[in-house]
């Protein structure tokens, strides 16, 4: 998962995924050509964070960037989206570590390598709104339904399941620690992966 070690949008420039359009054949039988055009998968993001504060008029090209960065690549497992009182409507990857946005929007990777599009959007990613204290919100979500729905999960090859792991223990642990400090507390994160097992099993 994501860390959140400070507030920088990590706004990356990516090309939208591609999809085949039919236009009308050169030599005038009935093939049809097929071109490449551009596919704009960013509404699916922003048709759902209806929170206060949002427009139309308020996305811009680099909302619209890390967006489809985080539609693009794999790596990327969190996305939120909320109205900063300072910044206006913020997109980014990590949790922010402050709470002056009333409400936030998160966009979590359920972990199935399928093709993000139109069509698979919900079985693919799972998202919500959190008001106030999101943080906690947010982690005991992860916690008591996420987490243990990955951690579990048997399908998935080992090389693979461990890289998405390692990532979501990385995310959880920032997490806990973000929520913690906030309160002028140090708490570590003991991973619950794995408590269930047997001693022998372990």
């Amino acid at each position: 998962m994501n860390g959140e070690e400070n507030e920088t949008s990590a706004v990356v420039t990516t090309t939208p995924p591609l999809k085949k359009s039919p236009t009308a054949s050169l030599n005038g039988d009935n093939e049809a050509t097929q071109d490449l055009v551009p596919t704009d998968l960013t509404f699916l993001i922003k048709d759902r964070v209806k929170i206060k504060g949002t427009s139309d008029d308020a996305w811009t090209p680099q909302h619209d960037s890390v967006i489809n960065n985080f539609i693009s690549d794999n790596n990327s497992k969190l996305l939120v989206a909320y109205v900063d009182s300072v910044n206006g409507v913020t997109v980014d990857t990590v949790v922010p570590n402050n709470q002056n946005a009333e409400e936030l929007v998160y966009f979590i990777k359920t972990g199935r390598f399928t093709e993000l599009t139109e069509a698979t959007f919900s079985s693919v990613i799972q998202w919500g709104t959190l008001r106030s204290g999101y943080l906690e919100s947010l982690l005991r979500i992860m916690n008591g339904i996420y987490a243990p729905l990955f951690f579990k999960n048997t399908s998935w090859p080992d090389s693979i399941k461990n890289d998405f792991s390692a990532q979501l223990h990385r995310f959880l642990a920032s997490l806990t620690d973000i929520k913690h400090k906030m309160k002028g507390k140090t708490v570590l994160y003991i991973p619950n992966e794995g408590l269930d097992l047997s001693a022998e099993i372990a």
